[in-house]
Formats: structure tokens, C-alpha cells, sequence
């Protein structure tokens, strides 16, 4: 998969093409922005790729985007975490790699830049061994929750000036509890905006159910229909919202009093992620009575602003929900007579999914023991075991390569990813595309 990003002349109506669905900035119909016509190279090596999409102001005249490539190639190696307690002491140690730089330009020179955590904004990095550097400092972290950005640059003397950003976002984690996000309830949460639409047309959105009611006096309902396209019903903030310090998305969905097909689908999208709640367990399309649906953000991965809750599927007939919330996750540093929340046992969906050359896997233990996640192929045989041994629990991540036992890559095609941690198993399937 290719992508590509597309902008007007002066940087500004920027747009991304997916090489496989198009010119599209979200999930709705007239998101879709065009597919690619042409690529060409000139004789200095830049790539140029155009849109069948013109440009508002002159519909007939394409977008053009140049691509050149950096002459500094680096990356973030290790000893950066992923999240830290906000009043916690930030204890670096970490290394950034220098692949590629320019031949003809002086330095280089690697900079850290941790201010966004309240921390220094020049701390220079070491060499210590062949394109290996090393970032060390010690600070305590004095802004409040949130996602936060860090960044190295890496620059060499020239005329002008070469360099490119090493960019990494940390969550920090709230020093005290706070409330619940109500994204609905008995009404919609300030700032935030709940759409039903199917392709263009918008369709009606009734928050004042009251036949159907999961809690409180009233719930959400949705006169769903099914047609060439899938019905989607979108939960969105004003501002993507920042999700740190809220542990589960949390809904009730009820499918009303009628007959349901059991391959009907109902799916749900979040973080950049189609979860499908059918297939996966997380709901029986056939049931007559409301579903309480929990999931844990961190089956997704590293935290990010949170854009939009979306719901879609293909039946027909109202659909009712309710309760639709983000749990606030304990402070990081609380001190509570309370049980600690359990942890439950969870085979999260793989990021990307379909995946090109490797794909994470995130994963959820309820207390520590041998665990092992293996994938197979559609024939039923081992591929690769990912993992296999003890684990503690809570939350985990480990990234599939698309390779065999062998560390041979596989073909294209669709495998299972399997957990399995004492009598407890869990499976998903992945799609890989060469």
C-alpha cells in the first residue's frame, strides 16, 4: 500500500491517498477525494504522483504532489517509554540510529527536545558508536495528563540547512482520579455531535427513546436501513479528543423486538480500527435484550487522539444505544482502600489490519502465567509462535513480521493470531498484503 499526501499550492487543504481506496480524509462518502492517474520520475530522481481530484478553485487542473527523498535517514532505537506518570522523574537512556546521512554536508549534529514534558529542550545527544547515539537526562515531569510530543532533530551544516525530526508521543498519566467521560446518556456530552447517515444521505437520529432504555430515562435510536451501503452512526468530539487517563469504551447496544439474520453485521470503529462486534464475540446480533460492551483502549495500542466512535452494519429495522462512555482509568498515583478494577483476558485486534510488512498485536492478561500467541494459515497449520513463556498481567504488545519459524516471509493471504494462557483461548484473523 502507497501513500501519498496531496495539498493545494501553498500547503493548505492537505489530503492523503491511500493507493487501495482512494483519495480519502474519513469515513464518509464524500470524503473520498480521487484515486491516482500517473506517477513519474524526472532525471534528479523526484517522484511525482497526480489525482484524478482537481483543485476546488480549477476542478480541471489535478493535484500534483513532488516526493523527494531525505538525504538523512534515521530513527528512534530504544529506552523511550510509552507512557509516565505525571510528577514522576524521567530517567533517559535510550539511543537514536543514524542510517543515511548527507555525503557532502558537515555534522551531524542530534538534539532532544522533552519541553512538552517540562523538561530541557537542548539535550545533545552522544555518539557512542558507528551511526549509534545516545540520548541520556533525568527530569521530573511537571505538565498534567495527556498526549505529549518529543522530538530529536537531526541536522547537518549546508546551505541550507539539512535536517529532519524524529517525532514521539508519550502519554502522561493523571496524578488523581477524575470522572467518566458520558459521550450519551439521558442527552449528548457537550461538544461532541452523534451523525447517521448511509453514503449521502443523512438519516434520522432520535435521542429521546424512551421504549427502549438501557439506563436513565432516555436512549439513542436509529431507523437503520440496509442497501448498497453500509448504515454508519458516528459519535464524534468537536476536537479529537485526548484519550489518556480512560481505561474502556464502554456502550449497551440493543438490536430491538425482531428477527435477526446471525450473519448480519454489526461493527464498530475507533482509533483507526474496524472491530467487528459479531465475528469477534463482543455481541449476539440474534438477541432480543440489551449487551453491555467493554473494551480496553489499550487493545489498540499506543495511545492517540480519539476522532470519532462510529457504529455501522448492514440490517435493517431501529437500533437502540445507550450509556456510551470512556472509563476513567485510577490515577497513576492514587492511594485507595478500594480493589484494585480487574484486569480481564483480551486478544486485541492487530494494527494494521490488513498489514504490508509487519502488524502489532496487543494483548490483555488477568493475572501472570505462561501464555502462548501463534499464528496459522488458513489450512490450520503453524506459521510462527510469537510468543511462548511467562508473562505478567495487564497489557501487552508484540509485532508480526509477516514472517514463518524460519524468519522466511509468508504469502499474501488471510492467517489466525491464537492466545492462549492456561484453559483460556482467544482467536482472531489477520490479512496480509505483499
Amino acid at each position: 500500500c502507497v501513500i501519498a499526501l496531496f495539498s493545494d499550492p501553498d500547503g493548505s487543504n492537505a489530503r492523503y491517498e491511500n493507493f487501495l481506496s482512494g483519495l480519502q480524509t474519513g469515513t464518509d462518502a464524500e470524503d473520498i477525494m480521487g484515486h491516482p492517474m500517473g506517477i513519474v520520475t524526472d532525471s534528479e530522481g523526484r517522484m511525482y504522483v497526480s489525482s484524478d481530484a482537481g483543485y476546488p478553485s480549477d476542478p480541471g487542473f489535478p493535484y500534483v504532489l513532488r516526493i523527494e527523498h531525505s538525504p538523512i535517514v534515521a530513527e528512534w532505537a530504544d529506552g523511550l517509554p510509552d507512557s509516565i506518570a505525571s510528577g514522576a522523574l524521567l530517567e533517559l537512556d535510550g539511543t537514536v540510529r543514524v542510517a543515511r546521512l548527507a555525503p557532502d554536508a558537515g555534522g551531524p549534529d542530534l538534539v532532544a527536545d522533552f519541553s512538552a514534558l517540562g523538561g530541557p529542550s537542548d539535550i545533545p545527544l552522544e555518539p557512542t558508536a558507528d551511526g549509534v547515539w545516545r540520548l541520556r537526562a533525568s527530569f521530573p515531569v511537571t505538565v498534567d495528563r495527556g498526549l505529549r510530543t518529543v522530538a530529536v532533530t537531526v541536522s547537518q551544516p549546508s546551505s541550507p540547512l539539512i535536517e529532519v525530526r524524529l517525532i514521539r508521543t508519550l502519554a502522561v498519566e493523571p496524578q488523581i482520579d477524575h470522572d467518566d467521560l458520558v459521550v450519551f446518556g439521558d442527552a449528548l456530552a457537550l461538544g461532541w455531535d452523534v451523525v447517521h447517515r448511509a453514503f449521502f444521505e443523512d438519516r434520522a437520529v432520535d435521542l429521546d427513546e424512551d421504549t427502549f432504555v438501557y439506563e436513565g430515562e432516555v436512549a439513542a435510536s436509529f431507523p437503520v436501513r440496509s442497501g448498497n451501503w453500509d448504515w454508519v452512526v458516528s459519535f464524534r468530539p468537536e476536537q479529537p479528543l485526548d484519550p489518556v487517563g480512560y481505561r474502556v469504551l464502554r456502550f449497551a447496544v440493543h438490536f430491538g423486538p425482531f428477527d435477526r439474520d446471525p450473519s448480519d453485521d454489526f461493527n464498530l470503529y475507533i482509533f483507526e480500527t474496524l472491530i467487528d462486534l459479531v465475528d469477534e464475540g463482543y455481541v449476539d446480533i440474534t438477541s432480543k435484550e440489551w449487551q453491555v460492551v467493554e473494551l480496553p483502549l489499550d487493545l489498540f495500542g499506543r495511545a492517540r487522539p480519539l476522532q470519532e466512535i462510529t457504529f455501522g452494519g448492514d440490517f435493517s429495522r431501529r437500533i437502540y444505544i445507550d450509556d456510551v462512555r470512556l472509563l476513567a482509568a485510577m490515577a497513576a498515583t492514587a492511594v485507595t482502600d478500594e480493589q484494585p478494577r480487574p484486569v480481564e483476558f483480551a486478544l486485541g485486534t492487530a494494527y494494521p489490519n490488513p498489514f504490508n510488512s509487519s502488524t502489532v498485536i496487543p494483548f490483555r492478561l488477568s493475572d501472570s502465567g505462561e501464555v502462548t500467541l501463534t499464528v496459522y494459515n488458513l489450512g490450520g497449520q503453524r506459521v510462527t509462535r510469537l510468543v511462548d513463556g511467562p508473562y505478567a498481567g495487564g497489557g501487552h504488545a508484540v509485532t508480526w513480521a509477516g514472517t514463518d519459524d524460519a524468519d522466511r516471509g509468508v504469502a499474501s493471504g488471510v492467517y489466525f493470531y491464537r492466545l492462549q494462557s492456561g484453559s483460556r483461548v482467544e482467536t482472531r484473523k489477520l490479512l496480509l498484503l505483499r
